[in-house]
């Protein structure tokens, strides 16, 4: 089901112009997104960042252009 969700938001955000998923996500919740083609970013500020936070490039053509 979560699967499901994902890419239908993901299909909905790319329809609509965007090119850039971020999720803030829970710590277990990590390797779902993982699993999914998104990757983890780096905390630069641990009293102000979240810890858990991935991104995708959703733009069609180059998939590593962010």
């Amino acid at each position: 089901v979560g699967s499901r969700l994902l890419e239908k938001i993901e299909n909905k955000a790319r329809s609509n112009g965007s090119e850039v998923l971020l999720v803030k996500a829970r710590p277990e919740a990590i390797s779902f997104f993982s699993d999914r083609g998104y990757r983890q970013l780096s905390t630069r500020h641990r009293s102000r960042d979240y810890p858990y936070q991935c991104y995708k490039s959703i733009a069609l053509g180059d998939p590593d252009r962010f």
